[in-house]
């Protein structure tokens, strides 16, 4: 009998793998350094993301319905709410869809939140971070902080805060042809993003900062004077997206309005709603202290600190199709 290491074996060389356990440690050096504190919280819920953009992962269990959760946010938001604490999570998460190069449905988040933060803070902290456990690994690392308003200027001529929503449509037809007929001002200014701006960021990381105010999530909006700014920021590395940080929204009555606004676009996309996590909302009538919080890709930001193009690359064993 043939032993076809190819299918049983694992997809990561052992020299990785040893890399990875070094930056797990080194990470969480890191924030013990710097007094977070790491907490382990549930990865299965009776409640998951509104988000139209995310699946979960369903189960059944004593005929009710739970999710494997897609990032640790909720639970964290409730902790914070109740110690006003600075907290990290470093461990599995979970999302249904796309399997690919740097895709894998089960995988490693870095989550953490600062009490007191704005955005730009931590964005300091996530470089200072990425330089603490990429030293051995990587060159000097280049590191720039840019508006979204920034590139959609310098490459495509718009403002995306501003430009009529026809307008805007029009261009995604110029670029992308006739069959594009998705009328939505975020899904227009996404793939514009995805496709157009992003594949010409500077190497090296990039902060993108200011989003609009339609792309706000779970962030805090900053008027200014002619339109409002999500206080939302994503990282890259090399053009590869790693993490999506905000300046945390501390509203409950806003939440919810958000999280309705979420389940009428997912029955539009033909989605399940979702029931809306009472507790979180709960957490946050309490009170959220004004804090910022990221969540990090890890098995992406490995990937791209040692040179390495796919994240199976540096994780033991892949999704399985």
């Amino acid at each position: 009998m043939t032993d076809n290491k190819k299918n049983w074996g694992p997809s990561a060389s052992i020299e990785n793998l040893k890399i990875r356990s070094r930056v797990l440690s080194k990470i969480r050096q890191f924030f013990s350094e710097r007094f977070v504190l790491e907490v382990d919280v549930p990865n299965i819920s009776q409640n998951t993301v509104s988000d139209p953009n995310l699946d979960s992962f369903s189960l059944r269990h004593n005929g009710s319905r739970l999710y494997l959760q897609t990032s640790p946010e909720y639970y964290l938001k409730r902790l914070l709410a109740d110690t006003r604490e600075d907290f990290f999570y470093l461990g599995k998460a979970f999302r249904s869809g796309e399997v690919g190069p740097l895709h894998n449905p089960e995988f490693t988040i870095l989550e953490w939140y600062r009490c007191g933060w704005d955005e730009f803070l931590l964005m300091d902290e996530v470089l200072d971070l990425i330089k603490f456990i990429s030293n051995e690994y990587s060159y000097s690392i280049a590191a720039h902080k840019f508006t979204y308003l920034k590139y959609f200027q310098k490459i495509l001529k718009i403002n995306p805060h501003t430009v009529p929503l026809a307008q805007l449509q029009e261009t995604c037809v110029n670029i992308f042809g006739s069959e594009w007929n998705d009328t939505s001002r975020t899904c227009c200014l996404d793939l514009l993003f995805s496709q157009i701006i992003q594949p010409k960021l500077p190497s090296g990381i990039v902060f993108i900062h200011d989003f609009p105010e339609c792309q706000s999530g779970l962030s805090e909006i900053r008027e200014c004077s002619e339109y409002n700014v999500s206080r939302r920021f994503e990282l890259f590395y090399n053009n590869v997206e790693l993490g999506n940080g905000y300046f945390e929204l501390t509203s409950g009555e806003e939440q919810r309005s958000r999280f309705l606004k979420d389940n009428i676009q997912r029955q539009g996309q033909s989605k399940d709603p979702i029931a809306l996590d009472e507790n979180l909302l709960s957490a946050l009538d309490h009170g959220l202290p004004n804090c910022s919080g990221i969540a990090i890709g890890f098995d992406r930001l490995l990937m791209c600190l040692i040179g390495e193009k796919t994240i199976s690359s540096v994780i033991s064993f892949p999704w399985e199709s």
